[in-house]
């Protein structure tokens, strides 16, 4: 935990209480964004396209519990099923509180393969966006290229909620919720050159239905009106990932370097940075192991004008993740995942973490 800043006078909470909001935001984002890439490696890489036309595509199921420490989020639903985020805050100084809630992650993706044209329709949310609390959907087309590689461009949209605070630095009496959601498009491109190597990169638009940040100080007088915009969350994000998948016999490893850049309206909530994330899957006829994990540094862009200084902040998790053939029927796996992901900054407030267990079945037809 990082030691606590001091801040004295009524301008330097002001600023503490900016660069919260950028803080609180990519915390409430980002912490989750551990879970699932990590635990959707080993289903989610670019599948060849079938040789037969016709339908494929998986579901999961996997009831669970998350236990998070945020400031910012409320509820992401699915996979939440209850709110994460306390209502009502003592200080905008302290770290935040644990709250334990069930959850159900439900994913799924249908495809209709065109075989004539090595080309893939599909449907769904991905596994690795809903463990990050990602409650995006997508769709888009997949195509095998002459040289064998597989390019896949999706629009994504957020038919599902996602609540976070309009204002989230209010002290001593209930916040009000609001939604926001993140449309977007992706583009993978997998099998480059005929070997594991692979490239995606994501766009989002962030839009609340009211953004807020900052009004009760302006209305306590702990912070100018002038100073307010700086907080806007709203805004575009980028992220540029390579992956590059070796396997030797049962075993699979698979590096990736990812760098994201929030590029957010308020300019002192913008931060980028890269993250580094190691994969080791032991794949076999019965069992597959999936273990993660994941260290991700970001700075913000500009001096917070609360704090007086730029947000720092260090992100590391594991997970581990077992699939298991069931009844001796390949299309049919139970699924066992054990994640935890910590996030520390330079301001307590910024802290967060998530721990969650999830035991379910994933049901995946795939043709030939």
């Amino acid at each position: 935990m990082s030691p606590r800043l001091l801040v004295p006078g009524a301008v330097r909470p002001v600023r503490d209480r900016v660069a919260q909001t950028a803080r609180a935001r990519e915390v409430a984002i980002c912490c989750f964004t551990l879970l699932i890439v990590m635990t959707a490696n080993s289903v989610l890489a670019i599948d060849s396209i079938p040789k037969n036309s016709g339908f494929s595509g998986f579901i999961l199921a996997a009831p669970g519990s998350f236990g998070v420490e945020n400031n910012l989020a409320v509820r992401a639903s699915p996979p939440l099923l209850d709110d994460v985020g306390n209502p009502q805050i003592a200080s905008i100084f302290e770290s935040p509180s644990l709250r334990s809630v069930p959850s159900l992650l439900f994913a799924g993706e249908l495809n209709y393969t065109f075989a004539s044209t090595r080309t893939q329709v599909f449907l769904g949310n991905r596994i690795e966006d809903l463990l990050r609390l990602d409650v995006s959907f997508g769709f888009g087309l997949r195509q095998e290229l002459s040289d064998g590689s597989i390019l896949a461009g999706s629009i994504l949209a957020t038919p599902t909620e996602m609540k976070v605070w309009s204002d989230p630095y209010v002290e001593g009496m209930d916040r009000v919720k609001t939604y926001r959601d993140a449309p977007g498009a992706r583009l993978r491109w997998g099998r480059i050159l005929k070997t594991g190597l692979e490239a995606t990169l994501t766009y989002r638009k962030y839009r609340h239905d009211q953004e807020t940040s900052g009004s009760w100080l302006i209305d306590q007088g702990r912070l100018d009106s002038s100073q307010q915009s700086l907080l806007d969350r709203n805004g575009n994000i980028w992220n540029a990932q390579v992956s590059y998948r070796m396997k030797s016999g049962s075993h699979v490893f698979e590096p990736a370097i990812r760098y994201t850049d929030n590029d957010f309206d308020g300019s002192a909530m913008a931060n980028k940075g890269p993250s580094i994330r190691l994969t080791y899957l032991y794949i076999t006829p019965k069992l597959v192991l999936d273990a993660n994990m994941l260290y991700h540094g970001y700075k913000g862009k500009e001096v917070h004008p609360i704090y007086g200084e730029v947000l720092d902040a260090r992100r590391w998790g594991a997970t581990l993740t077992a699939f298991y053939d069931l009844f001796k029927a390949k299309r049919l796996r139970a699924m066992l995942s054990v994640e935890y992901v910590r996030e520390d900054a330079n301001i307590d407030f910024f802290d967060s973490s998530v721990r969650s267990i999830s035991v379910g079945v994933i049901w995946r037809y795939r043709r030939q």
